[in-house]
């Protein structure tokens, strides 16, 4: 490789680049990928920002190197209570307007809000089974142009939802397989909202990390 102009047809391949920047990728001294790499193996969002290699166990929070006897006591930073909630509206549209896809250990799952049709209330997946087809789902009539309360909670063993302050969704984990819907909503990793084919407004978002009285 070098700087300067390369004679046209001096390459095995070549790609026309007119009015672009071609740069190497970013490399990411700093990251804290460590466990996020178990549930989101894209590394979103360093590498929607161009990052292209990422060094990890040097930021002192990281899983590696340690020492076999460290191991366990260093997973333990990993057992934690994490509460989310946020307010959300639909718009238009007829079908659920909020998706939030959360971290549960070293997979991933949604709690889908006013899906299929717009009634269905339900956790996406456990054991292969959408949130339409679950021990979690529910039906509620949701109306258009109208703030919902939406509260989640995750624990090492446990899940729990409530909208307007009504519990809608109470799932112990252990034991079971959680994961995401094949398709766009892997685009949510490793935390995010969407809605499907539907307008929504989302306000007073906040996460917490709880803990272990409350």
């Amino acid at each position: 490789a070098r700087i300067g102009r390369i004679p046209a047809g001096a390459g095995t391949e070549e790609y026309d680049a007119s009015g672009l920047i071609v740069a190497p990728g970013f490399v990411d001294l700093h990251t804290h990928y460590d466990a996020q790499l178990h549930w989101d193996p894209w590394c979103t969002s360093g590498s929607w920002h161009g990052v292209t290699t990422v060094v990890m166990g040097n930021c002192g929070f990281g899983f590696a190197p340690l020492k076999p006897s460290d191991r366990e006591r260093s997973m333990l930073s990993m057992t934690r209570t994490e509460q989310i909630s946020l307010e959300a509206m639909r718009l238009a549209g007829g079908d659920f307007f909020c998706g939030l896809t959360f971290p549960v250990g070293d997979s991933a799952c949604t709690l889908v809000i006013g899906g299929w049709g717009g009634m269905v209330v339900g956790i996406s997946c456990i054991d292969n089974a959408d949130a339409s087809e679950n021990e979690t789902t529910t039906s509620r009539d949701f109306r258009s142009d109208r703030w919902y309360k939406i509260r989640l909670r995750v624990t090492p063993k446990k899940l729990e939802a409530w909208i307007d302050d009504e519990k809608a969704v109470d799932f112990e984990t252990e034991g079971r397989r959680l994961d995401l819907r094949f398709g766009e909503i892997k685009h949510s990793l490793p935390l995010g909202i969407a809605a499907y084919e539907t307008r929504a407004a989302l306000r007073d978002i906040t996460l917490r990390i709880l803990p272990p009285e409350e």
